[in-house]
């Protein structure tokens, strides 16, 4: 752990292991000394660490941003007394973030420590995708909330106006694949993912379940990014009865 405290022969804001550092004018050295902690625990498939995320200082005028660095787990900036302050973090998403007591207040002569824990959150189904999966009898269900990261490997939008991709498992989760997805030139021995509702669709069925659909829009994940998803885990009789993840919830993994 390190800091480096601001203080009047320091900017009031730094970027500590980041590209960039904003230089505004010095506060007092009598005011709030705020050190602010990161830790990170990821649990199954979360691969971020302390330098994904961006911590800012609201209150001055100038708000105070910086990024701890690769093997920095907190840095320190001098408040002038009075101020109104609160902590905020921002980052890799699928991540619950806790902040201790003294990540907001009212800045005066002193030394804080505001620790902030970032736990990587449970990657669960959304039973409102899979709502608006159309005819559901294609599919033979094998269980109805299955997860898997693995890198992308193709992605685009289908006719049918599903956001498909072609994922390439990790280790861990190979036993997804289905015999359909090793013999079946189209899926090219990968796991297909499947997001509804994602683009527009002339057939009547698709059409038809993901009218009025309001929820999100997924941006299609660069090639070679690593993802995470989860969702029902199906057979398709209609490809092979290969195996998908279909009616997805996706993150997207830091590394």
């Amino acid at each position: 752990m390190w800091a480096a405290a601001l203080c009047t022969a320091c900017c009031s804001a730094i970027a500590c292991g980041g590209d960039a550092a904003q230089h505004p004018t010095a506060p007092s050295a009598q005011g709030l000394l705020l050190t602010v902690a990161l830790t990170v625990s990821n649990a199954r498939f979360g691969t971020a660490v302390v330098s994904d995320f961006v911590v800012t200082v609201s209150g001055p005028s100038t708000p105070l941003s910086f990024t701890a660095g690769v093997d920095a787990d907190a840095v320190s900036v001098m408040l002038n007394p009075g101020i109104t302050y609160t902590v905020s973090v921002a980052g890799p998403a699928g991540y619950d973030v806790t902040r201790s007591p003294e990540c907001s207040g009212v800045s005066a002569i002193g030394q804080k420590t505001c620790k902030v824990s970032l736990q990587e959150s449970p990657l669960t189904c959304d039973d409102a995708l899979w709502s608006r999966v159309y005819l559901r009898d294609r599919l033979r269900v094998l269980n109805n909330c299955a997860a898997a990261s693995g890198i992308v490997a193709d992605v685009g939008l289908e006719r049918d106006g599903d956001l498909v991709m072609e994922l390439i498992p990790d280790p861990l989760y190979t036993n997804l694949l289905r015999p359909g997805n090793l013999s079946d030139p189209n899926a090219h021995q990968h796991l297909i993912v499947e997001v509804p509702c994602q683009g527009p669709t002339p057939d009547a069925a698709p059409s038809t379940a993901c009218a009025q659909f309001t929820g999100a829009k997924v941006a299609p994940p660069p090639l070679g990014s690593h993802i995470a998803a989860a969702a029902h885990w199906v057979e398709d009789r209609n490809h092979s009865s290969w195996g998908e993840l279909h009616g997805a919830r996706i993150v997207m993994l830091p590394r």
